[in-house]
């Protein structure tokens, strides 16, 4: 054994003196360690100061992005105010807090504040790192191919991992790939296990507009108007933005129920204040034919122009149709028809005239 250890301590002597060998020893004086061991504390204080300080402002972040959800969702006896949720996700986003990039991306792609642009909503989601959430809507966007080129593949294999993850919200993307499909019973099987999951408001709601529309269009399901109706208020109780649009087109088109033109007109300016371009492309048709308004061209235009600022190109696309067509009794004007196609991103101009809504 001494054998043994007085090579090993010969072997460390040798190693250390080859490592030593070309450098000058400096000798240290006590106080020049003592300055050095200030200066040791000093670093160990300081990165200890900073450490503080990102754990304060990353405690920061989440309180600024929960109450940007209250302002959002209008919980916690909030109401819904894009504005102010946006305002605070933003605050939340610059003091790090990484979640806040999903709901920047989701309010820039799902509630079209302050605009619909997708390419922007895909770069906030990647912001947002790992947050299932926002993996799931990146799915979404290459799923339908909207800010990136389509590739089905990619997103079914996100949504997967998003679920074998343990969150059972991914199981959305599947009912959006089956929906998208006409393959309603499927669909309506993967928006069962999101609406019975205590998850993202967004996601929960999202599956139950669309279950609620399989139930209202008969994709899948009997047609049943009066459960449709029901279904589209609890969900507008939530600020679901898309259910205001519907419950306005009922009442508007007397979908079981006595046609109400004011309720649509009051349910779509709802709507509009949470952005949503259904109800706003409603109120123009409203104000272009009269229907239950004085007619107004101009306030119509001012209408679809709205929506097509939020990102809407088919409000263009409207009333090009309009001026080809001379709907509404406005003279026919194919110049006119093509600047709004034009507008629309258009260039075949073809004369497809809306003139009303067509449930089917």
């Amino acid at each position: 054994m001494k054998r043994k250890w007085l090579f090993t301590l010969l072997t460390v002597a040798m190693v250390s003196t080859n490592m030593l060998s070309g450098y000058t020893v400096k000798t240290v004086s006590a106080a020049e360690a003592e300055n050095e061991n200030a200066a040791e504390t000093d670093t160990e204080e300081e990165n200890a100061a900073e450490s503080e300080t990102d754990t304060v402002t990353a405690t920061e972040g989440k309180t600024l992005c929960e109450e940007g959800r209250e302002w959002l969702y209008g919980l916690n006896e909030r109401e819904c105010d894009l504005e102010k949720a946006y305002a605070r996700f933003q605050e939340a986003a610059e003091d790090g807090y990484q979640d806040a990039w999903f709901y920047l991306g989701l309010m820039t792609d799902g509630y079209a504040y302050p605009i619909r642009d997708m390419e922007k909503a895909m770069e906030y989601y990647k912001l947002a790192g790992e947050n299932p959430y926002a993996q799931i809507n990146m799915g979404c966007l290459y799923l339908f191919g909207q800010g990136v080129e389509a590739d089905s593949e990619k997103a079914l294999d996100m949504f997967q991992q998003v679920v074998d993850s343990g969150c059972e919200t991914g199981n959305i993307g599947f009912g959006w790939y089956w929906n998208g499909r006409e393959e309603y019973d499927k669909a309506w099987d993967f928006y069962e296990k999101v609406v019975d999951e205590e998850q993202e408001p967004f996601f929960k709601n999202n599956a139950k507009e669309l279950m609620t529309s399989m139930i209202f269009y008969g994709q899948g399901r009997e047609v049943d108007d009066k459960l449709a109706l029901a279904q589209y208020e609890e969900l507008m109780e939530t600020n679901d933005p898309y259910a205001y649009g519907m419950v306005g087109l009922i009442y508007r088109m007397g979908y079981g129920v006595d046609v109400d033109k004011d309720k649509a007109l009051e349910t779509f300016e709802e709507g509009r204040r949470l952005h949503d371009v259904d109800s706003i492309k409603y109120l123009g048709e409203m104000y272009w034919y009269g229907d239950g308004v004085e007619q107004d061209i101009d306030k119509a235009i001012a209408y679809y122009e709205e929506a097509g600022r939020l990102g809407d190109p088919e409000a263009y696309r409207i009333v090009g149709d309009n001026y080809a067509s001379g709907a509404g009794g406005v003279e026919a004007d194919s110049e006119k028809a093509k600047e709004w196609y034009e507008k629309a991103g258009d260039t075949t101009f073809e004369n497809e005239a809306v003139e009303g809504e067509d449930k089917s």
